[in-house]
C-alpha cells in the first residue's frame, strides 16, 4: 500500500523524499563515529614545533653556533641532546640549544652593561655543582658571572676533553669581551653622533616640509578658484566688449577656454611638483632612520 502510494507521487516530490531519507540514514551512521573521533588539539603536546633554522641535528645532539653580540663573528658551537618537539608543554624541563645560546649571549651583555674595571677583570674555569664553568669576575663585583657551561655534548662533538674545551672557550670570550670594552666609550660617542645627525635631519625635513605646505594650500586655492570660474562669461563684459554675432561668440569662448586651461594646467604642474618634493622628503626621512638603526646596531650590536 505504501509503495503503491510513493510510486503516485510526483518525480519531484520522490526525489525531495529520498535525499531527505538519504541525508537522515547519513548523519544516524556517522553518529556512532562521531562518538569515538576526536580531532587532534590545536595546543598542547598536539601541536609538533621543530628546531631553528641554525640548529643542525646529529643523531641525539643537536648543535648551533655561538654568535658574538659584540662583534656579530662565530665564537663557538655549542651542543645539547636532542629536542624533538620544542612546544613548552613536550619541552617540560628540558634545555635546548638554541636556549644556551641565548643564555651566553645575554650574559656578554650582562657583563658589558655592568661596565667592569678592565685591569682587575679576570675570566676563568671551575666548576660549579659538578658542571664546568666560564666566569668573569673583577674588584668592584667579587661574585663572578657565570658566562657560559661546557657539558658532556660539547666535548663530545668538539672533540676535546671538557677543561680543555672550557679553557679554549674561555679565551675566546675574554678576547671578544676585552674588545668589547675597550671600544665600549667610543662605540658610545659613535652612537649619539649619529642619533644627533638624525634628529638634525629630522628636523630640516620638516622644516622643508612645512615650508612647501604653504604654497600647497595656496595652489589648491588658486585651483578650486579656477575650476569654479566660468570658462565663458560674457555676461560680465562691457556692452562695447560683448560678441555680437555667432562666429564672435564662439571664438571668444575657444580664446577664454584655452586661457583657463593653460593656467589650470600651469598650476597642475606646480602643484605635481610640490607634491612630488613633499613625498620625497617623507621617504627621505625614513631611509634616514632606517639607515641611522642599521648604523648604530653595526657600530654598537
Amino acid at each position: 500500500m505504501m509503495g503503491f502510494k510513493f510510486r503516485r507521487l510526483p518525480s519531484k516530490r520522490r526525489f525531495l523524499l529520498l535525499l531527505a531519507l538519504a541525508i537522515g540514514l547519513s548523519i544516524a551512521i556517522a553518529q556512532p563515529g562521531l562518538a569515538q573521533f576526536s580531532l587532534p588539539s590545536s595546543t598542547g603536546q598536539g601541536s609538533f614545533v621543530g628546531p631553528p633554522a641554525a640548529v643542525t641535528r646529529y643523531g641525539n645532539i643537536e648543535t648551533m653556533p655561538v654568535r658574538s653580540p659584540l662583534s656579530n663573528r662565530v665564537l663557538f658551537t655549542i651542543a645539547a641532546p636532542t629536542v624533538n618537539n620544542r612546544n613548552p608543554d613536550a619541552l617540560g624541563e628540558k634545555q635546548t640549544v638554541e636556549s644556551r645560546v641565548r643564555e651566553i649571549q645575554a650574559k656578554m651583555l650582562l657583563l658589558l652593561q655592568r661596565e667592569m674595571d678592565p685591569e682587575s677583570l679576570m675570566f676563568g674555569v671551575s666548576r660549579l655543582n659538578n658542571v664546568t664553568i666560564i666566569s668573569a669576575r673583577d674588584a668592584q663585583y667579587s661574585r663572578p658571572l657565570v658566562l657560559a657551561s661546557v657539558t658532556d655534548q660539547d666535548a663530545d662533538f668538539n672533540g676535546l676533553p671538557i677543561d680543555e674545551l672550557a679553557e679554549q672557550w674561555r679565551d675566546l670570550l675574554e678576547a671578544d669581551l676585552r674588545n668589547g670594552i675597550a671600544k665600549l666609550p667610543k662605540d658610545r660617542q659613535r652612537v649619539r653622533q649619529i642619533i644627533v645627525g638624525l634628529v638634525l635631519i629630522t628636523l630640516l625635513v620638516l622644516a622643508l616640509k612645512y615650508a612647501l605646505s604653504k604654497p600647497q594650500r595656496r595652489l589648491r586655492q588658486q585651483q578650486r578658484d579656477n575650476d569654479i570660474a566660468t570658462t565663458a562669461d560674457v555676461s560680465h563684459l562691457p556692452p562695447e566688449d560683448k560678441p555680437t554675432t555667432l562666429r564672435e561668440q564662439v571664438e571668444h569662448r575657444r580664446i577664454t577656454l584655452l586661457q583657463k586651461l593653460q593656467q589650470g594646467f600651469t598650476l597642475e604642474r606646480q602643484r605635481a611638483a610640490l607634491d612630488l618634493s613633499q613625498w620625497l622628503l617623507f621617504w627621505l626621512l625614513v631611509l634616514a632612520w632606517y639607515g641611522g638603526a642599521v648604523w648604530i646596531f653595526t657600530v654598537s650590536p
